[in-house]
């Protein structure tokens, strides 16, 4: 068990780096961009990618997470694997360039044939790395996937940035979206050095074709349920309306995604390896959940109070309309942060299944919702997708953990500590910006509260018993690993 632990704390510490240097070209990209380009280019880009991004839930079918799942997998297994990834790759490209005018006749703009055709050939990029990433997955190298992370980032990035000076506009968006996918997976074939084979059909690949289906099932429902306020904005609002929905989206979402890419993978490797151990799975899952919703409630939160600063700041202010969406959007965000480690739970004991049925009967409810609020504008959509996740958090929680030997009171038990601790930092900081920092610049006020929200947070959070055990056993950990806690300013590590 330590030396499943000790992997899995380098791995997530190698991939908690990697996102850290991924989120430093991500805000000084947005900081750039933001400011070389209009809202209405976000918007056109938002109208294909809406689209695009539902057919990206095909590209591996769920068997990049069924390679990572399953106990063991051979060279000809991952072989076929890989072939038929890369064949859904050229499918999906061919299905952008028949979709692209029917995309462009239903938002009325024909620039949106050349962008989806552009967009659809990172298909075939992913594609071609897909098998390549789950097999250095398997191999808990995390490192060497936050390296190839940082550097596909830096490069589309630096890309984008240099096209939109020239001139390119909503193309330099475009072209970003691609490079990234490319670059990484000329990565991951240098660094696995693992070339595939013919294809060879066995009885193995079955039950890893049906784990994938579920998953991408699932995916899906969610994604059309989740995404389809931004259909509906485009096609009755306009580009610039979407734009600015989009950016709010994206923005508040932001850290809960980080932090997803940088924990999720590695604690769904590590649930999948412990599944068939009642006591360890729970023991794992608890600390694991534990630890994400102490990172996701203050950030979110944090974000949402001092929205006005952050978007001033990031986006500049030419932006000022996103700030409404943005908070607005915080109650579905802080949702989908508390829920998330309860979906890599049900993939890590194969009960994709279980996902699959919630996402079906969540889906006619946020639609329902989305088209109450519809008539009132990127606002009013915020607020009633907002109102409804918060109406379904508990029925679905309660329902997503049974017989996963997980309980609901465990879920909330590990929850109560960040969110007190969330919500006394927020009033104490958010006081202070009102009543003294007021008149302060937008970066230094911004910087303070943050500083006296983080403090706040921390001593709050260290009263609650939850997570000062999870601070003994991190601690604990960091000892096994040979690293010294008194050295870090711990006096023990119980």
């Amino acid at each position: 068990m330590e030396n499943l632990r000790g992997k899995s704390v380098h791995a997530g510490l190698a991939n908690v780096s990697g996102q850290v240097g991924r989120v430093l070209i991500k805000i000084l990209s947005t900081m750039i961009l933001a400011r070389l380009l209009a809202p209405s280019d976000y918007g056109l880009i938002a109208m294909a990618t809406t689209f695009t991004g539902f057919l990206g839930l095909f590209s591996s079918l769920g068997l990049y997470h069924a390679t990572i799942q399953c106990d063991s997998i051979s060279l000809d297994q991952s072989s076929t694997l890989f072939w038929i990834v890369l064949l859904i790759g050229f499918v999906l490209f061919i299905l952008c360039i028949a979709l692209s005018p029917a995309i462009a006749l239903f938002y009325g703009d024909p620039n949106l044939i050349s962008v989806t055709i552009i967009i659809g050939t990172g298909f075939i990029f992913s594609g071609a790395g897909i098998q390549h990433g789950a097999l250095l997955s398997r191999q808990m190298r995390y490192g060497t996937s936050a390296l190839i992370d940082i550097s596909s980032e830096f490069i589309s990035t630096a890309a984008a940035i240099y096209l939109a000076l020239i001139g390119y506009g909503y193309y330099a968006l475009a072209f970003m979206i691609v490079l990234q996918p490319l670059v990484a997976t000329i990565g991951l074939w240098c660094s696995t050095r693992w070339f595939p084979t013919r294809p060879r059909f066995s009885t193995q690949i079955a039950p890893m074709l049906r784990f994938g289906r579920a998953m991408t099932l699932t995916s899906a429902v969610t994604y059309i349920a989740n995404n389809l306020q931004k259909v509906l904005i485009g096609k009755f609002w306009g580009e610039e309306a979407i734009g600015l929905y989009g950016r709010g989206s994206y923005l508040i979402s932001f850290p809960i995604d980080t932090l997803n890419n940088a924990i999720g993978e590695v604690a769904f490797n590590a649930l999948s390896k412990v599944k068939r151990d009642a006591a360890r799975l729970r023991r794992s899952f608890l600390q694991i959940y534990t630890c994400v919703v102490a990172l996701t409630l203050p950030i979110t939160t944090a974000c949402a109070l001092f929205a006005d600063d952050v978007i001033a700041i990031l986006l500049g202010p030419n932006w000022s309309a996103v700030v409404p969406i943005f908070r607005l959007l915080t109650p579905a965000v802080l949702v989908f942060a508390i829920n998330s480690p309860i979906g890599w739970l049900l993939s890590a004991l194969g009960m994709a299944d279980r996902g699959l049925k919630i996402a079906l009967i969540s889906a006619p409810l946020l639609l329902l919702a989305v088209m109450a609020g519809l008539p009132y504008g990127p606002n009013g959509v915020a607020l009633s997708y907002s109102a409804i996740m918060l109406l379904k958090a508990a029925p679905v929680t309660a329902w997503a953990l049974r017989g996963t030997g997980i309980h609901f009171r465990d879920v909330f038990t590990g929850l109560r500590g960040a969110l007190t601790a969330s919500v006394i930092a927020g009033i104490i900081s958010y006081t202070v910006k009102v009543e003294l920092l007021a008149a302060a610049p937008p970066f230094v006020r911004l910087a303070l509260v943050v500083a006296l929200f983080s403090v706040t947070y921390v001593v709050v959070l260290l009263r609650s018993t939850t997570h000062k055990a999870v601070i003994s056993d991190v601690l604990q950990t960091a000892k096994s690993l040979g690293i010294d806690p008194r050295k870090l300013g711990f006096k023990s590590a119980a």
